[in-house]
This record gives structure tokens, sequence and C-alpha cells, in this order.
């Protein structure tokens, strides 16, 4: 997804990004957010595959190359509410927050570029999640023994419908 946050940048958007920011190997098991702990960068994934998980749920999702990692937290200000792991090695290029933050203010046609294209992509993270919840539900209610339906009691004499 990241790779369609870029289109929606100019190349000296994209030029800025990869000039300021640091693109660095990332290793199997390396924990690059902490749920609770402040973040220094907003991380877009090239390469690899990452797990996202919290303390009470476990694993929440995988994230894969052109995901953004620590948006929530840029945007709100709020510590991560989940930990994100590497899961194998990978590439990533971390945007250090101050730095993408005075860029935001400083330029505006770049901030609105920017906040769009951070829009578009969580809208598209939402959709994607509310179709994998709304298939757990659907397999979760499939599996779920049948419920006597109230038809099924209506026909029948009162003294079989309130047994004593």
């Amino acid at each position: 997804m990241a790779v369609f946050v870029f289109g929606l940048l100019t190349d000296g958007d994209v030029e800025w990004m990869s000039r300021v920011g640091e693109q660095r190997r990332i290793k199997d098991q390396e924990v690059l957010i902490r749920e609770g702990e402040p973040l220094t960068s907003v991380i877009l994934l090239l390469q690899g595959e990452c797990v996202v998980a919290d303390r009470a749920a476990g694993e929440i999702a995988r994230l894969g190359v052109g995901e953004i990692l620590g948006e929530m937290s840029f945007l709100d200000s709020a510590p991560p509410s989940a930990t994100v792991t590497a899961v194998g090695d990978g590439l990533a290029l971390f945007l250090d927050k101050q730095t993408l933050a005075h860029r935001l203010e400083a330029d505006v046609a770049f901030g609105s570029r920017f906040y769009r294209a951070l829009a578009i992509f969580l809208a598209d993270r939402l959709r994607v999640t509310v179709r994998r919840l709304s298939a757990a539900a659907a397999l979760e209610l499939a599996a779920a023994p049948p419920r006597p339906s109230i038809r099924a009691t209506r026909g029948a004499p009162a003294a079989s419908r309130h047994r004593e």
C-alpha cells in the first residue's frame, strides 16, 4: 500500500522522504514498534512481513510490503496500541516523526497530499479488517449449534411450551 501512497505524492515528495528517511535492514523477530512505548518514526515496509499483536488479543494482523507502520500514533500522538515484529528479514524506511511533522507544517501542499494518501490507506485497511471480522463472525455463526426457532414453539400447546 505504501507504493500506492507514493503514487499520490509528487516525485519531489518521494525524493524528500527517501533523502531524510533512514532505509535499513530489519531482522527476523526484530520489534519495530512496542505496545505502549512512544514512537520516534513512521515506518514504510519496503520488503518483508510483520506481525501486529497486542497483549490481550495476541496476533491481530500480518502486514506486508507497502504497509505503513506507526501511522495511528503519528496522527493522534497516543502510544502504540500494539507491538509490530518482523517475521523474517526485510527492509524498511524510517521517517523521523518530528522531521515529518515539521515538513507537514511547513509545506501545506505536501501535507495535503500526505494526509490524503494516509486517509485512503487507513480506509482501505479498515475495509480489509471489517471483511476479515465479518468472515470470522460468519464462520463462528455457522459452527454454532442451531437454536430453536420461535416458529417451532408457536404451534405447540401451551402446556408443552411452559413446562414446569
